[in-house]
């Protein structure tokens, strides 16, 4: 069944993902939402309820910016996880917007 309220766009960028236990580690975006982001961790396990900070690069106005979001892992698979955004910035909100409506 699907649970997404916004729409997923396929992306193929790299992000930091920083939690306990494992620390920062580099990982392969594959797809993002308004919600959430799913992740390929190169089969470096992440454990379901796991909070984690995400940071990847957006440009915005032309401008390089750093997006951090904090997130939730809500599922995982053998090769990722998908991540589930929570408390971030409306600023933050409207940078993911433009990343889901830019070609």
């Amino acid at each position: 069944m699907e649970h997404r309220w916004s729409m997923r766009k396929p992306i193929t960028n790299n992000v930091m993902l920083k939690g306990t236990p494992f620390g920062v580690i580099q990982v392969r975006a594959k797809d993002i939402s308004l919600g959430g982001m799913y992740v390929d961790t190169g089969k470096k396990p992440l454990h379901v309820n796991a909070t984690v900070d995400l940071a990847f690069m957006d440009t915005a106005d032309g401008e390089q910016q750093v997006c951090v979001v904090p997130a939730v892992v809500v599922r995982t698979t053998a090769e990722g996880a998908g991540l589930m955004f929570h408390r971030f910035a409306p600023s933050t909100f409207h940078m993911l917007g433009s990343m889901l409506l830019n070609e």
